[in-house]
């Protein structure tokens, strides 16, 4: 039986284009007369459109660009605990750099530094990280040795705070100038030695226009800073210090090779005598602070018109580092 079977006797369906149409035919009976026919439309359900995909953007890739390059370099990088290095660094590809370990704080991506390492011996770590345009980033990291200082204690003038610059790295060396025909510094070692109550001599010619001799101390493992104080522990044969022995010093700042600054009496040179009295000899310390970085003292001595030529060195004094909290 099929699903029309039942259904009324002159009903017809119809399928017309997209409407079903019923199609009822009234009278169908062959003994009567013309038909009727009625036609009752039925819906047909709207189709629910499909919604259109939304396309998703899909992020272009930025192109990494090269690393950064760093040069990093600590002058010296090994140091007496409270003395100075300096830190040189350059990069290329870098946008930025920030420093740790023994040094902190956001730095630019070249320039030089100059740090006062701290007291306490051991092996320290200065590192620098930079990044580049792209987020990338390198890291390079140099090593400090800090060992016993050269400036142990204020042995030169305690008042002062100055010590003694001795030791191994401590050098002396002697210059006279081509005038001075009997300028000499005999005994040099003697300065940098650990016995502070010996001494070397420096002589000039009497009379000798321009004539000088300089003694130089260089601290190889040490580069201090700017702001120290510098000078030297110095003494007549006999009796006080005159005035005209000390118009005719001067002293001289040295950084690897390079002058720095220079004082005498009629600048920034000052003159503190000393409590104390050295077989016979009453001391003092002629110094300055400074206002650059240096490696090297040296002291000046010129000859005098009409004067004992003699000079007694004792000691190069420096002021020490501030104490660590």
């Amino acid at each position: 039986m099929d699903a029309f079977s039942n259904r009324p006797q002159g009903f017809r369906i119809y399928l017309i284009g997209a409407t079903l149409t019923a199609v009822i035919l009234a009278g169908c009976s062959a003994d009567e007369g013309p038909s009727t026919v009625t036609e009752v439309p039925v819906p047909v359900p709207t189709p629910v459109p499909v919604p259109t995909p939304v396309p998703v953007p899909v992020p272009t890739p930025v192109p990494a660009g090269p690393p950064p390059v760093i040069t990093f370099i600590a002058t010296p990088n090994t140091v007496p605990a409270g003395g100075s290095t300096t830190l040189n660094y350059s990069t290329t590809n870098a946008t930025s750099c920030t420093a740790s370990g023994a040094w902190i704080g956001d730095v630019g991506t070249s320039g030089s530094q100059t740090v006062t390492v701290t007291t306490t011996p051991g092996n320290y770590s200065y590192v620098l990280t930079c990044t580049g345009s792209t987020g990338q980033q390198a890291t390079q990291t140099v090593n400090v040795a800090v060992t016993g200082s050269n400036v142990r204690v204020a042995d030169c003038a305690p008042d002062l705070n100055l010590g003694s610059i001795v030791g191994p790295g401590a050098m002396p060396t002697v210059t006279a100038s081509p005038l001075c025909l009997i300028c000499d510094i005999t005994n040099p070692g003697n300065v940098v030695d650990a016995d502070l109550s010996n001494f070397a001599t420096a002589t000039t010619t009497l009379g000798a226009l321009l004539a000088t001799v300089t003694l130089g101390i260089e601290d190889t493992s040490t580069l201090y800073p700017a702001g120290r104080t510098v000078g030297f522990k110095i003494a007549a044969p006999s009796g006080a210090l005159s005035a005209g022995l000390l118009q005719n010093l001067t002293l001289t700042t040295v950084l690897n090779g390079t002058v720095q600054e220079s004082s005498d009496l009629a600048s920034t040179l000052s003159l503190d005598l000393l409590n104390q009295t050295i077989a016979g000899a009453l001391p003092a310390v002629v110094s300055f602070a400074t206002t650059l970085p240096f490696n090297r003292v040296e002291l000046t001595y010129g000859a005098l018109v009409a004067a004992a030529n003699n000079l007694q060195v004792y000691s190069a004094c420096v002021s020490l580092p501030p104490a660590t909290p």
